[in-house]
């Protein structure tokens, strides 16, 4: 069964050690800000399944308004402007 599994996966697995992991603003998918990664591993076996962008104020601040657009439809402006 494990194997099974594990061949069934093999594509997915493939597809993010190729493409890895970016964030989902605006209803696309987009590096980080920085360019920053880091590694998720498998913990069956300690193999690298994807680098994964890593989110930091930046992204936040580019996601947030987004969410707030969409989830209620509030247009909303960083604080101090």
């Amino acid at each position: 069964m494990f194997e099974e599994n594990k061949a069934r996966l093999q594509p997915l697995l493939q597809r993010l050690a190729a493409e890895g992991v970016g964030h989902w603003i605006g209803g696309k998918r987009v590096e980080g800000a920085s360019g920053a990664t880091f590694e998720t591993r498998s913990p069956v076996d300690g193999s690298l399944i994807a680098n994964v962008a890593r989110g930091d104020a930046a992204d936040i601040a580019a996601a947030a308004p987004l969410w707030y657009l969409h989830e209620f439809g509030v247009t909303i402006r960083p604080r101090g402007n």
